[in-house]
Order: structure tokens, then C-alpha cells, then sequence
């Protein structure tokens, strides 16, 4: 697809609330949903082969979440949804209210997913005074050391609905990869890709190295560059190769 934006967008990209909130999401609801799994499994609410459950459980931090399960024990596969309460694990990260449809594999011997699919039709969540509204779908799967979360969603916030399509977060235990499009509602779409691999703990973490890399329309690109004490911005305006640092 033609990039339309100038490349302005990636200040849009790196800083707007689409970003941080989603992959903060991610990350929030699959931990709600191994505790749930495994607040089941141990109080024996989820006894059998073929098994359902109800159970509400508390965030680490604020807030709780009703679930509704079924569990095939033997294979690990589950269905079901999940409703937060301002459901939060830590602080820092965002607290989420609303309904997720969720399905997926989790291994209860080891207490991690194989695979875990959730769908959100709205879900909202808040972070830093600011509240947005999601829509779509965030997936993860799980290849030996390296886990992969995938997301296609809208996210509405202060008015302005921004969307995430395709992305794509890998990571092994140092480092994270990323790629997809971004789409801000001022400045158009830009494509994200990380020519030198993010370093973090997590996939909701803040990168302390690598560079992640947006080009936009006519060969124009940009680049965060990231380290200890944050990242800095440079633009190549017309893709010629002449990098000018703006942030």
C-alpha cells in the first residue's frame, strides 16, 4: 500500500496513545488470563477433561476480572471471555474495563500459553489521565525461546482514532523485532520495521537500545533511536540518505 503521510507521523507513532496502550494491553490481558487459568485449575473450579468454569480474580495492582472458561485439560485448549473492572497488574501500565473473547492452548504444568487469541469490541483502557477505546484483535504464540504478538486494532482517543495494522512484536529474551503499519488521522500512514532489534525485558518494557525505522510517503523516512536515558528522532526527508536530527 502507498504511504500517504509525511513523515512527521512518526512522532505520532513513537508518542500517540495507539502505541504504548495496545502492546501495555496485550501484555495486561494475557497475564489476567494465565491467573485465571490458574486460579481455576487450583481451587479445582476446573475439574475434568472437558470443563467450565466462573471465577473472578484481582489485578495486581487495582481492579478485577470475571471470566467465564471452558478448559479441555488434556490439550490445553480453552474458549471463553473475560470482563475487567479498571483491572490493572502493575503500575505504570494501563488499567482495562470491558469484555474480551478469548481462545487459545495453555500449558498448565508450565503456567504459559502456546497460543492465545483475544478479540475486543470495544475494550477501554486508561494510562496516564488518558483514556482510549479499542477495537480489534491481539494474538501471541509461543516457538521456543521466542514469543510473537500480533495485533490489528483501532484505538480512539481525545477524538482522534488512530489504527495499528499487521504488527508485529517478536521476542526472544533480550530482544524485541517490530513491524506493520501505522495510521494517524493528521499525518497519514507510515511502515515500521527495526533495522537494529529493540533491547527489552517484556513486550510492554521501554526499550534501553536498537532503532526502530518508519518510512513514509516519496522515500521519506525517520528513525528513533533508543538508549539508556530514552531515544532521539532524525528524519531523512526526501530518502536521499542526509539524516537531520529533530528530537
Amino acid at each position: 500500500m502507498a504511504m500517504t503521510a509525511n513523515i512527521a507521523a512518526v512522532q505520532s507513532a513513537g508518542s500517540a496513545p495507539a502505541s504504548p496502550v495496545v502492546a501495555g494491553i496485550g501484555a495486561t490481558v494475557k497475564e489476567g488470563v494465565a491467573k485465571a487459568l490458574q486460579a481455576g485449575n487450583a481451587g479445582n473450579a476446573l475439574a475434568g477433561v472437558n470443563s467450565s468454569a466462573s471465577q473472578t480474580i484481582y489485578g495486581g495492582y487495582s481492579g478485577s476480572a470475571a471470566f467465564s472458561l471452558n478448559l479441555n485439560q488434556t490439550t490445553g485448549e480453552f474458549s471463553g471471555s473475560i470482563t475487567f473492572s479498571n483491572y490493572c497488574e502493575l503500575a505504570g501500565t494501563a488499567s482495562i474495563s470491558g469484555s474480551v473473547g478469548i481462545s487459545g492452548v495453555f500449558n498448565l504444568n508450565t503456567s504459559s500459553f502456546n497460543s492465545l487469541t483475544m478479540s475486543f469490541n470495544p475494550l477501554s483502557a486508561s494510562l496516564n489521565n488518558a483514556t482510549s477505546s479499542l477495537y480489534g484483535s491481539i494474538g501471541f504464540s509461543i516457538q521456543g525461546n521466542s514469543e510473537t504478538m500480533t495485533i490489528s486494532c483501532t484505538v480512539t482517543s481525545g477524538g482522534a482514532t488512530y489504527w495499528l495494522r499487521d504488527w508485529t512484536f517478536t521476542l526472544t529474551s533480550t530482544s524485541m523485532t517490530i513491524s506493520g503499519q501505522y495510521y494517524d488521522p493528521q499525518y497519514g500512514y507510515v511502515d515500521i520495521t527495526t533495522p537494529t532489534p529493540l533491547t527489552v525485558g517484556s513486550l510492554s518494557s521501554e526499550p534501553n537500545s536498537g532503532v526502530v525505522l518508519f518510512t513514509g510517503a516519496n522515500g521519506s523516512r525517520a528513525r528513533m533511536t533508543f538508549n539508556n536515558s530514552g531515544y532521539t528522532v532524525s528524519v531523512d526527508a526526501n530518502g536521499t540518505g542526509n539524516w537531520v536530527a529533530v528530537q
